[in-house]
């Protein structure tokens, strides 16, 4: 293990390293660099990751290509296909999410976590008609998100923000993190969509949700000590 680091983000965008304060730019270890990217804290290291944290609920991790096929986890197995992606450390692949996911599982006592929690109910049609309509805006022709289009696909984030609906009764919270992260999403693809938020609920991005090519804040605690996984569909994930 090259390094090892804890990371600390208030929403403030104050970042504790190893319990201390710091002020960034800085480079708490050889080969790594941390520092405010917009509304994002950046970690970057010369092992091919590099790590983007809003504070709050979108991590985004990059790994380069070097390291296809050589991972595991959370984040999947980067091979190239997706039908391996749910494997657990004992290298079996599992059909249910629920099981991956605690399988993967560390202790940790300031973030619990109950692996025995079920999944939503599956929306009535009429909530499910509902929450196709909030997030539509996705993929509507015309709209503010079609400049992206065909450089990212909405489809999966769609299909997200539908479950998302489902999932939190139509929270507009939730509507606006959903669009707000494909938003950020297009702005790493290198398409930056200014406010997509006017004449939307999420208002002129009040939300502290990402405006143009940055924005947002919010809290949390992330751990840095070894190349992460990454998702097989490709080196970026949300």
């Amino acid at each position: 293990m090259l390094f090892s680091l804890s990371l600390a983000l208030s929403p403030l965008r104050l970042i504790q390293i190893n319990g201390a304060l710091a002020s960034l730019p800085a480079s708490p270890a050889p080969g790594v660099t941390i520092a405010l990217s917009g509304s994002y804290v950046r970690v970057s290291t010369k092992l091919g990751l590099q790590l983007q944290f809003n504070g709050d609920h979108e991590l985004l991790v990059k790994v380069s290509e070097k390291h296809k096929g050589r991972l595991c986890g959370l984040c999947g197995t980067y091979t190239g296909s997706q039908q391996d992606d749910f494997m657990r450390p004992d290298g079996v692949v599992v059909p249910d999410f629920s099981d991956f996911g605690a399988s993967w599982m560390v202790p940790d006592d300031e973030w619990l976590c109950d692996p025995a929690i079920s999944p939503p109910a599956s929306c009535s049609p009429e909530e499910e008609a509902a929450a196709n309509k909030q997030c539509a805006i996705l993929t509507q022709l015309g709209g503010q998100f079609q400049p992206c289009h065909a450089v990212l696909s909405p489809k999966t984030y769609f299909e997200s923000c539908v479950y998302d609906q489902c999932a939190t009764g139509g929270s507009t919270e939730q509507l606006c993190n959903d669009l707000g992260a494909y938003a950020a999403a297009c702005a790493e693809a290198g398409v930056a969509l200014g406010d997509w938020s006017h004449g939307t609920v999420c208002g002129k991005c009040s939300l502290g949700l990402l405006c143009g090519p940055h924005s947002r804040s919010g809290a949390a605690v992330a751990e840095v000590s070894r190349v992460s996984p990454n998702r097989s569909g490709g080196p970026a994930l949300r």
